[in-house]
């Protein structure tokens, strides 16, 4: 290495004087080995060096299990032990050391049993995330039937106050519910009965909350709440703060336990509505800001994502502020937040009254416009008060300013006057609608003329139009097999060009499923592509910022099964 550096600087030095200079193949390819041999020393050293360490931590652990006296030195070093193994993917080899373990301490052979299971499952889980196939289909079964025999082995053999005998319970239940065992049911009964025997038996209250979160993530709301119940009153007293209630609420919201963060907060909330009004506000605000709707999917103020939102929850503790604080409390932005709180969970009351309130007292602020045209839109084809939603779109085209939801109000009171066959008036505002868009707007544009040309050319309204406006403005019987529509988007709010996801989904009251043969009128700001009758989700982009209105309408061979109508914010 010193000599190829010494190379270069005499090579310099001869530059300086005007000398050249050329470096020969042979100095190239020294110089590129060279450097090789270097770059393969430090990376043998690092991985070396990384490898002994592991290794040392690895003997460490190994003798910690080896030498624990009680299950409280145990389960930590088991735990690191395998946190160890899994980071390698090393399940058989860890297996192998287990079941070794088990031959020479047999007070460790249910510990053992469980982890055996544990490496099992996740070696399955492995195998398939890396789509190892040989072994997935060849040893599969053989790895299932030993997580299941390890597991029954072992809950064989603890005791009711050892919290390996709920963790082993939530890993043979959680194995058959993933599976679609028919096994699933009476695990889940012998884990149920077990907890609550354990909780009898003991103060920890670690095991329920992870027993709790498991059955919550699987749709067993009662049952969680049960054990999160039995959870808190372990962990929380009447003598704990103010503070510390909500540290632990903070704590559990950051970690996605909504139940659990919900429930402390419930708390919290019942004793800081007591404070001076003052005081109390501000808290209760920021609890609300928390949980509120975001477009993003979190809980989001000011642009940042905190956590995971829950609408319903924040429209609890909403009406707490205003139940305290009346309307003052409630500035412009949070006034906002809480209308489109309340939108976004289809409360479309309480969402209208919000806009309208939003809309009264702040005519002059950045969200006037588009809560007019929302609660324009929300009379119209929800509470079907035509004459209420015409005074908020009459009030938005008669504006100075032209804004997205001004355009977008002049198109409602076109199609609102050609359902009616007020066709002179409806060409009015679409022609006042493409004078005021100019060269902007041009999906607005778009359908403002397609209007104009059924106008024109005396034919009907388009059809899929039609047939929203008559469902939602003049409802009739609906067919035998009338189900409940619902409307989802994803994100519900998006930049301009941002591709939207719509999808429609039914729950027939009848068989529990709609009928196959369905049509899907869609209708509204479908975007570029108006999608098919058959299609059932599509995605949309769109060009133009401001409040896109979707409506469908599913059809059987009886008629109207249901509509239902989404509002799409595009910023």
């Amino acid at each position: 290495m010193r000599k190829i550096n010494d190379k270069y600087q005499n090579s310099n030095d001869k530059i300086n004087q005007n000398f050249k200079f050329q470096i020969s193949k042979q100095n190239v390819l020294s110089f590129i080995i060279c450097h090789l041999c270097l770059f393969w020393i430090l990376c043998f050293g690092i991985c070396h060096l990384a490898y002994a360490q592991d290794n040392a931590k690895l003997a460490d652990l190994t003798k910690q299990v080896m030498e624990a006296k009680s299950n409280k030195e145990l389960y930590p070093a088991l735990e690191n032990l395998t946190d160890l193994y899994f980071k390698e993917n090393k399940y058989n080899e860890y297996i192998e050391f287990l079941k070794s373990l088990a031959e020479q301490k047999k007070e460790l052979a249910a510990a053992a049993g469980y982890y055996i299971a544990l490496s099992r499952y996740y070696q399955l889980e492995h195998l398939e995330e890396a789509q190892l196939w040989e072994e997935y289909f060849n040893q599969g079964n053989v790895y299932r039937d030993e997580l299941t025999g390890s597991l029954k082995k072992s809950i064989s053999q603890i005791d009711a106050s050892d919290p390996l005998g709920i963790y082993a319970r939530i890993l043979l239940w959680k194995f058959h519910y993933e599976q679609q065992g028919s096994q699933a049911e009476a695990a889940l009964v012998d884990l149920m009965d077990f907890a609550s025997s354990y909780a009898k038996e003991t103060n920890d209250a670690e095991p329920l909350k992870s027993l709790a979160d498991e059955l919550s993530a699987a749709g067993e709301k009662a049952k969680a709440k049960q054990f999160y119940k039995i959870y808190l009153d372990r962990t929380v007293s009447s003598e704990t703060s103010d503070d510390r209630l909500k540290e632990i609420a903070a704590g559990f919201y950051q970690q996605g336990s909504m139940d659990l963060a919900q429930s402390i907060y419930d708390i919290y909330t019942a004793k800081i509505i007591q404070y001076p009004k003052d005081k109390s506000l501000p808290l209760l605000i920021e609890i609300a800001k928390a949980f509120a709707y975001s477009a993003e999917g979190g809980s989001a103020y000011g642009g940042k994502v905190k956590g995971p939102s829950s609408p319903v929850y924040a429209e609890k503790i909403f009406e707490k502020i205003e139940e305290i604080g009346g309307k003052d409390a409630f500035s412009e932005d949070l006034l906002y937040l809480r209308a489109i709180n309340s939108e976004k969970i289809k409360e479309y009351g309480l969402a209208k009254r919000f806009y309208d309130d939003l809309a009264t007292r702040f005519p002059q602020g950045p969200h006037a416009d588009e809560a007019c045209f929302k609660a324009g839109i929300i009379a119209a084809y929800i509470l079907t008060d035509l004459d209420e939603a015409k005074s908020y779109f009459e009030k938005l085209a008669k504006k100075d300013s032209v804004s997205p939801q001004v355009i977008s109000g002049l198109y409602q009171l076109g199609i609102l006057a050609e359902w009616v066959n007020n066709y002179e008036a409806a060409k009015t505002y679409f022609n006042k609608l493409i004078d005021l868009a100019g060269a902007n707007f041009g999906e607005s544009v778009f359908f403002a003329n397609e209007r104009i040309k059924e106008i024109n050319a005396a034919k009907p309204m388009e059809y899929n139009l039609k047939s929203f406006l008559d469902a939602a403005l003049k409802p009739g019987p609906l067919s035998p097999e009338t189900s409940r529509v619902d409307l989802n988007v994803n994100p519900s709010g998006a930049g301009a060009g941002s591709p939207v996801q719509i999808i429609a989904s039914g729950f027939s009251g009848a068989s529990g499923c709609m009928s196959v043969e369905m049509q899907y009128l869609w209708s509204g700001d479908t975007g570029k592509d108006m999608p098919s009758g058959q299609q059932a989700s599509f995605t949309a982009q769109y060009a133009d910022p401001g409040t896109k209105v979707i409506g469908l309408v599913v059809m059987s061979s009886s008629g109207v099964i249901g509509k239902d109508l989404s509002l799409i914010d595009i910023k």
